[in-house]
């Protein structure tokens, strides 16, 4: 076969290449191999059996579905003439800094790898899918990526750090409750969140400018691996924290007589110690399958959001679409069944531990709302993947940067910062009270006998009206009373201060 230019040997379930078969085909310029499984690597033994049968001239070479894995350095050197190679729908895992070297006149290149395109010296024209998350030079493709990733990677760390430094130290002064544990907990997930986000900035940081020839060594790293386990851990902790706050205030709010029903402290301890073990089981289970789950991209975590599918794709969609889902349904009910609870106490006048959990029970409904935001879109987004419609692959890096961590780093602000800055204008109103009854004694003082007689007649008789109107009232409140005469005991005080030109 001497004179052979064009050579179709696609689907022949071939499983190797050897120079024997082929003999001298110093003019063949067109080898289609697809559909073989051929060879998994194309090093060395590729350019000599290249260089034995004399298909240095080749000039088109075809070698889709064939198992290809790796590409080493100079594989294709010999192949000077080649204008078009074609490796499309291969594995592409792994390549050297110049898997492409040698081929001087090459001018069009199909694959799946994208950066692939990234080690063209030439005026080529790549065809291969676009990585919407990381570019030639950088992991991060774009500059608002690594912003929003550094600004959540702060909030996260330094809030949940602040939380918990917060509760353990307000933890010396009063008891410990089962809200307390719960968000300690909750926010030593959301913490575990923070760490994750730094570790890709600091790889984005460590890799730039060079990450094209890293992409292989990052993504297989225990680095890489790590940061996604704590990530997937995270998520899912945080979800049943979640949930187990929202049980804890459905069971306050809804049986407030029925304390044999209310999470104690040791049963909240033993749900905090379950809801980590399985955080924890969960995503040790791709390391345990031994699967290709956490390096399938370069932010070490893989959402089941895309068509695209890789190795754990059913296990992270039952896990991040399936059970974050039914977590979130029945968070929902509970918040129903809470707020009818507020309402019907709204009506009447609470104790003061009622509207504490009334209050802890808004605050929450902003929490649940903020992860049925972030949680709803990537449920909706994995549907519409799982169904076959087509989803933009960058909608996976803004849901791993931007909708994921989101949580993580308002739940600080929404739990405790929240409280903490009501309590700043409690004593601040407090301080401006006693300022005002401080500068009100004194001007008391100052008073004649006759006036202050008077004024304290005139107040007498309104302590009575005020205490008539208490009583008329269907269930007073024990100190209301009280209350209301100081209050029109200091009114009355000011209006008299004020007409005796004081």
């Amino acid at each position: 076969m001497p004179q052979l230019r064009i050579l179709d040997l696609s689907f022949n379930d071939l499983t190797g290449l050897s120079s024997w078969m082929f003999g001298k085909l110093s003019r063949l310029t067109h080898l289609n191999l697809s559909g073989n499984s051929l060879i998994q690597t194309l090093d060395s033994g590729f350019t000599q059996f290249l260089t034995e049968t004399a298909l240095t001239n080749l000039q088109e070479l075809v070698m889709t579905n064939t198992g290809l894995q790796e590409i080493m350095d100079n594989a294709l050197s010999v192949l000077t003439q080649l204008i078009s190679l074609d490796i499309s729908r291969n594995p592409m895992v792994k390549f050297d800094k110049n898997p492409l070297g040698g081929l001087v006149r090459l001018r069009e290149l199909h694959a799946d790898n994208p950066r692939l395109c990234c080690l063209i010296v030439h005026d080529t024209e790549c065809y291969a899918p676009v990585d919407e998350l990381s570019s030639c030079s950088d992991l991060l493709r774009r500059d608002v990526s690594r912003v929003c990733l550094w600004a959540f990677s702060v909030l996260a760390l330094v809030g949940n750090a602040g939380v918990i430094a917060y509760r353990v130290a307000s933890s010396k002064r009063t008891p410990w409750s089962t809200f307390h544990v719960l968000v300690v907990n909750l926010s030593a997930a959301d913490l575990l969140m923070g760490v994750y986000m730094t570790m890709i900035g600091a790889a984005d940081a460590r890799f730039r400018g060079d990450y094209v020839t890293r992409d292989n060594e990052w993504r297989h790293s225990n680095t890489c691996i790590a940061a996604g386990f704590l990530a997937f851990v995270s998520s899912e902790v945080s979800a049943f924290m979640i949930s187990l706050i929202t049980l804890d205030r459905f069971l306050r709010l809804c049986f407030p007589f029925k304390a044999q029903v209310h999470m104690g402290l040791r049963s909240c301890t033993v749900l905090c110690s379950v809801a980590w073990l399985c955080g924890v089981c969960l995503a040790a289970v791709p390391l345990i399958a031994q699967l290709q789950f956490y390096g399938v991209t370069g932010i070490c975590l893989p959402l089941p959001i895309t068509r695209h599918s890789f190795s754990g794709h059913s296990y992270a969609f039952s896990v991040f679409i399936g059970m974050n889902f039914a977590l979130f349904v029945l968070i929902g009910a509970g918040q129903v069944a809470i707020y009818r609870a507020i309402r019907a106490t709204s009506k009447a006048a609470g104790s003061k531990r009622q509207n504490r959990d009334t209050t802890i029970a808004r605050r929450l409904f902003l929490v649940v709302l903020t992860d049925f935001c972030c949680w709803f879109p990537i449920g909706v987004m994995g549907l519409m993947a799982f169904l076959g419609i087509p989803i933009p692959g960058e909608v996976n890096v803004w849901a791993a940067i931007l909708v994921l961590p989101f949580n993580s780093a308002l739940n600080p602000f929404l739990y405790t910062l929240n409280g903490l800055c009501q309590k700043w204008e409690e004593n601040k109103v407090e301080k401006k009270t006693q300022k005002i009854l401080a500068n009100l004694e004194a001007e008391i003082s100052k008073l004649p006998p006759r006036s202050v007689e008077a004024l304290v007649m005139s107040c007498h008789r309104s302590n009575k009206v005020n205490a008539q109107k208490l009583h008329s009232l269907d269930r007073p409140e024990q100190g209301t009373a009280s209350t209301a005469v100081s209050q029109g005991t200091a009114k009355l005080f000011i209006q008299q201060d004020t007409s005796s030109g004081h």
